[in-house]
């Protein structure tokens, strides 16, 4: 477990500005694993947009997930990026069309965001256009449109290292999606005071090889921050046959039938980690 990514949470002193720090090492060598080796523009936008992005998992209550799905209306290079976190530390992702070896150095075009709530059978959602924007910009977007909070986004991608850092109101133990803060004007210590007071705190934690908990949570704590939690990231697919044979069903069975006489099988292909599928006639059982 020790040798895990984490999303570490700190809060300053007074309590109003939290500090979320994701060690993505491992995340990004399980990540690896999942896909073909890509060209230096496609590696630059992965990982700015994934260390960008990643923190947001530490704002789900448990059974939600999150989908952050960017559409590129670049003329030249046009792609679709789906990223999807999961409250237990789970995220996958991809990247189409595949083999893409072009990613414009600025986003223009749309992303939505989809929280799907447990018990609900819609989801929040919200879309956001973007034009000519850092791709490290979008999370502050999303955070101040979706959750009215500011926050800055730094990241070192040599060490996979990224902070994720916002505004608390007085009071606040939690925020959530969709859920309005009390206005600004409350705030104690403003976010650009402390990222200023910080400024060597984030040069040092980039140029060092401090990782794990204990040994991260001293670093921190050293300059004076109050450790609240961490948690566990997994780049992984959750995917499986059961969940696959769900959506099968929907077809009918009369069409699922006329594939089989067809084909024999019904293979199907997760769109995430690539992984097949294999689906025959005594897979389904009819009522």
């Amino acid at each position: 477990m020790n040798n895990k990514s984490r999303i570490y949470n700190f809060l300053n002193t007074d309590k109003s500005i939290a500090l979320l720090a994701f060690e993505g090492r491992a995340f990004f060598e399980e990540f690896s694993q999942n896909r073909q080796q890509t060209t230096k523009s496609v590696e630059h936008f992965l990982q700015h947009t994934l260390l960008s992005l990643q923190p947001m998992i530490n704002f789900l209550k448990p059974t939600e997930h999150l989908g952050i799905y960017l559409e590129s209306k670049d003329k030249t290079h046009p792609f679709h990026f789906n990223l999807e976190m999961f409250e237990m530390g789970k995220t996958r992702s991809v990247l189409t069309p595949h083999g893409l070896t072009e990613i414009p150095e600025f986003f223009t075009g749309q992303c939505r965001v989809v929280k799907f709530l447990p018990y609900q059978r819609t989801p929040y959602q919200s879309l956001l256009s973007f034009d000519q924007v850092n791709y490290s910009e979008i999370v502050k977007q999303i955070f101040l449109l979706s959750y009215q909070f500011e926050c800055e986004v730094i990241l070192n991608t040599a060490q996979q290292k990224s902070f994720f850092i916002y505004k608390l109101p007085k009071d606040s133990k939690s925020i959530h999606i969709n859920e309005s803060p009390e206005s600004t004007d409350s705030l104690c210590t403003p976010l650009q005071t402390f990222l200023k007071l910080h400024e060597t705190t984030f040069q040092n934690y980039f140029l060092s090889d401090v990782r794990g908990v204990k040994d991260t949570v001293h670093f921190f704590e050293e300059r004076g921050m109050d450790y609240q939690s961490s948690k566990v990231i997994d780049y992984s697919c959750h995917c499986s046959k059961e969940r696959f044979s769900k959506h099968l069903y929907s077809l009918g069975a009369d069409q699922i039938h006329e594939i089989l006489r067809e084909d024999g099988l019904i293979k199907v292909t997760c769109d995430y980690c690539q992984k097949d599928y294999f689906f025959y006639e005594n897979d389904f059982i009819w009522q």
